[in-house]
């Protein structure tokens, strides 16, 4: 039986699997595609603005809020809005889904189904190595909290609303972090 003499890896054969390994485990983690779906048109990024009102006019209604802003409705007017867009140079910059919005009155459950559908996309697309965060706000009218859960460069937002006269809930699935 012949042995074979095993080489001394090179300083250079070390630091390219160091490499490979580090891109891999990059790769396994939260590489996946930065986007935002609304019903079936995802939105990413960097996309032209016309393209992007473009698509989102063929199943919502389209509202400019201000200069470069728009926000997005369900084509019924009866029915509530499904997020806000924002362009900057006439690319996509900002992104903000609506998951769900109610009021005082509305379903509790409505809420937490919404939280779990949105956490649910995360959990499908592998982002699991996520930041918490909350930030508290208080007047004579009223408060407002937000939790936050950040992802890579997707958030998720839940949002209470307390005055006295009305308060709200919101899951809102938002890219970039902050409009």
């Amino acid at each position: 039986m012949r042995l074979r003499q095993i080489k001394r890896p090179s300083l250079v054969s070390i630091q390219l699997l160091l490499f490979s390994v580090a891109i891999i485990g990059v790769s396994s983690g939260q590489d996946v595609a930065d986007q935002i779906i609304f019903g079936t048109i995802p939105l990413a990024l960097g996309m032209p603005e016309k393209v992007v009102l473009e698509q989102l006019r063929s199943s919502y209604r389209i509202v400019s809020i201000s200069t470069n802003n728009w926000a997005v409705f369900e084509k019924d007017p009866s029915l509530p809005g499904v997020g806000n867009i924002g362009f900057t140079a006439g690319r996509l910059s900002y992104i903000n889904r609506k998951w769900i919005g109610v009021d005082g009155k509305g379903d509790p459950l409505a809420v937490a189904r919404a939280f779990y559908g949105v956490i649910s996309q995360f959990v499908k697309e592998n982002r699991r190595t996520c930041s918490i965060g909350t930030h508290e706000g208080a007047a004579p009218e009223g408060e407002a909290r937000t939790a936050y859960i950040v992802c890579g460069s997707r958030e998720i937002r839940v949002m209470l609303l307390r005055t006295d006269r009305f308060s709200s809930a919101t899951v809102e699935e938002v890219m970039p972090g902050s409009p």
